[in-house]
């Protein structure tokens, strides 16, 4: 199947939960379970699976009506930051990874020593019955790894410590 990129804006709370404001577009939906949804809007119906989330990027790959999209979600700081255009200045420069939520470590990618560039898949961690990668936020070399498989971790839970 083919992914396309799409550039939608949402509203996501603290618990992770987001609703679709996209224009015109706020459609009635239901959760049918297992992170798959059903939506109406204008008459137009659609069947959503969240397929993957990274919460370091704050990227969702969904499924919707047998097509999968990749889709980026903004805060209203990312919104204007975005609008001034500035997003290509922005360097991030993290110490620290720190899980997003709580939940399990499924699986570590990588070791004390090891040379990481941004985006690089660190950990996998299981967090509502999804597996999300947890992925590098910079360049840098892994200082120390402070979680191993099967360690349940608290959201803000420092994961893997960078140098």
């Amino acid at each position: 199947m083919n992914t396309r990129d799409e550039h939608y804006t949402t509203k996501v709370d603290e618990k992770f939960e987001f609703s679709f404001n996209t224009g015109d577009f706020n459609p009635d939906w239901i959760s049918l379970g297992d992170n798959r949804f059903h939506l109406i809007d204008n008459n137009k119906s659609w069947h959503v699976s969240v397929l993957d989330f990274d919460p370091t990027s704050r990227e969702v790959l969904l499924e919707v009506n047998g097509t999968k999209h990749r889709v980026k979600i903004e805060n209203d700081l990312d919104a204007l930051i975005h609008k001034m255009g500035f997003s290509s200045q922005v360097v991030h420069k993290a110490k620290d990874v720190k899980a997003p939520m709580p939940g399990t470590v499924l699986e570590l990618f990588v070791e004390p020593g090891q040379e990481i560039h941004e985006g690089d898949k660190l950990l996998i961690l299981e967090a509502m019955k999804m597996e999300n990668v947890i992925k590098a936020p910079g360049d840098g070399t892994i200082k120390e790894i402070c979680v191993q498989t099967g360690n349940a971790v608290n959201k803000n839970e420092v994961l893997v410590t960078l140098q």
